[in-house]
């Protein structure tokens, strides 16, 4: 199983949500472009699968995964599809155990710290993450969270300002999902790559003060 560094080598992830296929694939390499360390392609996305195989293809060993899944045979076909990880926006016991039995690594979307406790101690995930994090308190949550948990890898979604990673950063999260705050509605709407990889250098920037 891949340790936490290896999937999120520099503590960056961008989640794709689009409603075209290729939109989506030309989002998640102008992210790379900017420095992004991990690419997270949602099973909402059409063709979702092929934007996976495709993006391992063309950016090598860049870690690559499928967020959004819920179901147990989503997780097979993210694993041959060459997925490094699946992620869920809750637990879902059934997709954790079956990413276990395939040697995939999986993300938990978790509030609080009893979902916490059962995602990484009762169902073995390799990490959980804080969502919506800006409707739960932000860095303060989080902050409050690592007080009772210390130790345990946690990453944060949902909200986060670029001009937070910092805060975020120094507040203990293990990783950073972008997901609307890097693949803006105005950027993907107009196809605009170029200002997608401006702002994953950004927040690169962002997260080496």
């Amino acid at each position: 199983m891949q340790r936490i560094h290896d999937l999120f080598p520099n503590g960056l992830a961008g989640e794709v949500i689009a409603i075209d296929a290729q939109a989506a694939f030309n989002a998640a390499k102008a992210a790379v472009d900017g420095g992004i360390g991990t690419i997270a392609i949602s099973a909402a996305v059409p063709e979702w699968l092929d934007i996976i195989e495709g993006l391992k293809a063309s950016i090598g060993e860049l870690p690559v995964g499928a967020a959004a899944v819920m179901r147990r045979d989503l997780v097979a076909a993210a694993k041959a599809a060459g997925a490094s990880f699946v992620a869920t926006p809750m637990l879902i016991p059934e997709v954790t155990k079956s990413a276990r039995e395939l040697g995939l690594a999986c993300i938990v979307g978790c509030v609080t710290p009893t979902e916490v406790y059962q995602a990484l101690g009762v169902y073995r995930a390799e990490m959980a993450n804080i969502a919506p994090v800006s409707a739960l308190g932000g860095p303060s949550y989080l902050r409050w969270l690592r007080g009772s948990l210390p130790g345990l890898p946690l990453s944060v979604s949902g909200g986060v300002d670029l001009d937070q990673i910092d805060e975020y950063r120094k507040a203990g999260a293990t990783a950073i999902w972008l997901n609307s705050e890097l693949f803006t509605v105005v950027a993907m709407a107009s196809r605009d790559y170029a200002r997608i990889t401006e702002l994953a250098r950004k927040a690169v920037s962002a997260s080496q003060r």
